[in-house]
């Protein structure tokens, strides 16, 4: 709970800084925590700050297909990869 308290502060310090959406820790807390509606918020919040961020379209994937969403994570797989392939994302 202390480490969501930190990463919520760095957001409200800078809402534009995309890395305290998408961080490992804040993930693996909220994961670990089963807070997957948050971790989708946060990696959504971080593709609009950067579109091109692989990481946040692979993280949502993965948190898309842990609660059955397999639409939603084959698009967000298949954005990551394009932009992985130097590809606009769709």
């Amino acid at each position: 709970e202390a480490a969501i308290a930190d990463f919520t502060r760095a957001i409200e310090l800078d809402p534009k800084y995309a890395n305290a959406y998408t961080d490992y820790i804040k993930s693996y807390t909220h994961s670990t925590l089963g807070h997957d509606e948050e971790q989708l918020a946060f990696y959504t919040k971080a593709i609009e700050i950067d579109p091109e961020d692989k990481w946040a379209y692979q993280s949502r994937g993965v948190v898309h297909s842990k609660m059955g969403n397999a639409e939603e994570a084959a698009q967000d797989f298949e954005n990551s990869r394009r932009l992985e392939n130097g590809e606009d994302p769709k």
